[in-house]
């Protein structure tokens, strides 16, 4: 189950999503918890062609060699300040 969306991603010609799985709170700045993330999952979103195949497999392999749970932290935002963001600051 995905908790957030960290950010999307191109490669040749195809579109990646990135979410957040697992979360840790690490903090509190200013009445805002800071999450660690503890795990991601990187989703295909639009179609690969075929003649990019294999530029496109290298390039998300290499994507995935950053590892975003090593050092990756963020903070639940919401558009409106009487509505929190329910989706990561919560569980489901």
């Amino acid at each position: 189950m995905a908790l957030a969306p960290a950010g999307f991603v191109r490669f040749t010609s195809s579109y990646h999503m990135i979410l957040i799985t697992r979360r840790s709170k690490v903090a509190v700045l200013g009445g805002h918890f800071i999450y660690h993330s503890e795990g991601t999952e990187l989703h295909e979103i639009s179609p690969v062609p075929a003649g990019l195949a294999a530029e496109d497999a290298r390039q998300k392999n290499a994507f995935l060699s950053v590892h975003l749970s090593k050092n990756f932290y963020f903070r639940c935002v919401s558009r409106s300040p009487s509505r929190p963001c329910r989706s990561c600051c919560e569980p489901g």
